[in-house]
C-alpha cells in the first residue's frame, strides 16, 4: 500500500449503471483485499441497482465494466463523457501500477474479465444448468484468492465526492455496459407467437376447418407482424 493510500479518508470506486435512469454508486474498497471480493462488491451492487425485473426479464444483460470519466454537472446529476482513466500525476486517485500497462479500452481491467468474473459461480446451486459441467470446468477454472492486480489497478479516489453541492466537476469510475440476450429475444418471440401457432394447428386439424388455410393464419400474420414491428424498436432503442 502506498502512503497516499494509508492518508486516504476514502478509497471509492464509482459505478455508474443504466436502470429506471442513470444511477451512481459508491463502491467503498477501503477494507477489500483480494479481487474476488472486488468483483463480488461490483456483481452485487450492480443487481441490487439493476432491480429483480430487469435482472430477469430485460433482453439486456451485464457485459462488462469501461473506465470512463464522468462529470458531475448539478444536484445528484452525472454526465458521461468519455472513456478515460485518470493521469498517473493524479494523486487524488490510487492505483497501481503508475501508469498503467494497459490505458482503456484495453485495459487496465480487461472487458473478458470483467464479464468472467461477473457469472462466474463456484458452487452452482442444484438447480442451475451450470451443475452439467461444473465437474469439469470448475475443476480447470478458478480465481485466485489472494490476488489483489485488478483491486489494486481500478482507480480509487480518495476523497468524498460531494454529489449533493451541485458544482461542476470531474470524476472517474467504472460504467456497466449491457449487451443483448440473442437468448432472451428467441424467448419473447416463441411466447409472442406461440398462441398464435397453437390457434394455427387447432383450426385446421382438430376444429374441422382444413381447407380454410386462410382463417388458420389470421392470428400467426397478426402476431408475426407485431414481433417485427417489437424488434424494429427495441434494436432502435439502443
Amino acid at each position: 500500500m502506498t502512503t497516499q493510500n494509508n492518508l486516504a479518508t476514502t478509497s471509492d470506486v464509482h459505478l455508474c449503471v443504466d436502470a429506471s435512469s442513470r444511477q451512481f454508486r459508491i463502491l467503498d474498497c477501503k477494507n477489500l483485499q483480494t479481487d474476488i471480493e472486488f468483483f463480488e462488491k461490483i456483481h452485487t451492487e450492480y443487481n441490487k441497482t439493476r432491480g429483480w425485473y430487469r435482472l430477469w426479464f430485460s433482453t439486456w444483460t451485464y457485459d462488462f465494466c469501461e473506465f470512463y470519466l464522468f462529470q458531475k454537472h448539478g444536484i445528484n446529476a452525472s454526465a458521461r463523457l468519455r472513456v478515460g482513466f485518470p493521469d498517473a500525476a493524479d494523486l487524488s486517485y490510487d492505483f497501481t501500477p503508475r501508469p498503467p500497462e494497459h490505458l482503456p479500452p484495453d485495459g487496465p481491467i480487461s472487458h473478458d474479465e470483467f464479464n468472467f468474473h461477473y457469472y462466474y459461480d463456484s458452487c452452482p446451486s442444484y438447480v442451475s444448468w451450470k451443475r452439467c459441467f461444473a465437474a469439469s470446468y470448475l475443476t480447470t477454472t478458478g480465481l485466485s484468492t489472494v490476488s489483489r492486480t485488478a483491486l489494486d489497478a481500478v482507480p480509487k479516489r480518495t476523497s468524498e465526492l460531494k454529489k449533493e453541492d451541485g458544482r461542476r466537476e470531474h470524476f472517474y469510475g467504472l460504467y456497466a455496459k449491457e449487451a443483448r440476450s440473442a437468448f432472451r429475444v428467441v424467448i419473447y418471440i416463441c411466447l409472442c407467437n406461440f398462441p398464435g401457432a397453437v390457434f394455427f394447428f387447432l383450426w385446421l386439424y382438430q376444429w374441422g376447418h382444413g381447407s380454410d388455410l386462410q382463417g388458420a393464419a389470421v392470428l400467426v400474420n397478426l402476431s408475426l407482424s407485431l414481433t417485427i414491428g417489437f424488434l424494429g424498436w427495441m434494436y432502435w432503442a439502443r
